[in-house]
């Protein structure tokens, strides 16, 4: 019989949900195999997580830095939503050399664009084409919890009536970002995703299932406009939010972490010290230690990678500072994630990142 595989990313899904939320269908599936919590890629944001499990590789090789990519020459920057972006093949290619048919459904068109090449099938629940509203059920708004369940119910349907060999999911987080786990439109979400897995998985019994997340989600409660910040000291920089995309109804485009551009390099120490000193700035990184240590591209990213505290995030606030109260990912507080599978093709301990996942897949 031919390989069937399965993956979903559950957008925002972090381990406390699961812990919330009644969800036998995720629970029997890691019975069967393996559930760990284990760690996301940081930046923990969705394009770096996304490229990176669907790629096996950090960013270093994968190239996906960010969901905003700025260009310090021209100071043009631009939305990282295309897969010329990627610097790596993905499953879908690998796949493909293979013979297998491959499909795609993604709650965000950001990511359809970004993950799309070699996919046999690709929809959006955003935009999704008529044959699957007719299929599926009208269009559901990107805002909302329903969304979620719209496209994996799409991947059900496919898994079904097309049996592709290698199918990906990714949602989307707006509920992760309103809610915290123990809401009940939080519990709600997650377990109109169990009941849909529970379907598949009795559907598809020779399918390898596995399910991730892209990162977590924490309570932040500070805004830090660090461009400000370092204009009150005489260091001119601009600041770009790693989290910064067009869907900015989740987070305002306010996140844990971001890259610093500085006007003149030579006030880099200076950028430096300034920034340690400011209350919430937690790690502040030269570009090539940044990329060392977190596997980035280093012509990706800026002079300066800076993390908050767990309370913070950074962005282009009013003035230098202001309480806010809002969920939202970034840094490595939001790195734990949960990795799920009905097979375990090396032992569980071995499963440490999200990317893991399709590392250990051994699509040659």
């Amino acid at each position: 019989m031919a390989r069937k595989i399965f993956i979903l990313l559950i957008d925002g899904g972090d381990p406390q949900y699961f812990e919330h939320a009644e969800v036998p269908n995720f629970r029997r599936i890691g019975a069967s195999g393996f559930w760990v919590t284990g760690s996301c890629v940081i930046p923990s944001v969705t394009n770096v997580n996304n490229a990176s499990v669907m790629t096996a590789s950090f960013p270093r090789d994968h190239g996906i830095t960010g969901n905003f990519c700025y260009d310090p020459a021209t100071g043009d920057g631009t939305y990282m939503e295309s897969a010329d972006f990627l610097a790596r093949e993905t499953l879908f290619q690998r796949a493909k050399r293979l013979g297998m048919s491959t499909a795609l459904f993604t709650s965000k068109i950001k990511l359809k664009k970004l993950l799309e090449r070699d996919a046999d099938i690709a929809v959006a629940g955003e935009d999704p084409p008529t044959e699957f509203v007719a299929k599926v059920g009208p269009k559901c708004e990107i805002y909302s919890l329903e969304v979620n369940w719209w496209v994996l119910e799409a991947a059900r349907i496919v898994m079904r009536e097309q049996d592709p060999d290698l199918v990906y999911v990714s949602t989307t987080d707006y509920i992760m970002h309103k809610f915290p786990p123990e809401h009940e439109m939080a519990q709600r979400h997650l377990q109109g995703l169990d009941q849909i897995i529970g379907r598949i998985a009795d559907e598809q019994p020779h399918r390898e299932l596995y399910i991730t997340a892209d990162h977590g989600m924490s309570a932040k409660h500070r805004a830090i406009n660090l461009s400000a910040k370092l204009a009150k000291a005489g260091i001119q920089a601009l600041f770009v939010p790693v989290i910064k995309d067009k869907y900015v109804v989740h987070h305002d485009n306010l996140g844990g972490v971001g890259y610093l551009y500085l006007h003149d390099p030579s006030s880099l120490g200076e950028a430096i010290g300034a920034l340690k000193a400011i209350p919430g700035v937690e790690e502040v990184y030269r570009r090539e230690t940044a990329a060392e240590r977190f596997g980035l591209m280093a012509d990706r990213i800026g002079d300066l990678f800076v993390l908050g505290a767990p309370e913070v995030v950074f962005g282009d606030v009013e003035g230098e500072e202001q309480r806010i109260d809002i969920r939202s990912h970034g840094s490595h507080h939001e790195g734990a994630i949960p990795i799920i599978g009905s097979v375990a093709r090396v032992p569980a301990h071995d499963y440490r990142y999200n990317l893991d996942i399709a590392r250990h897949l051994q699509l040659a």
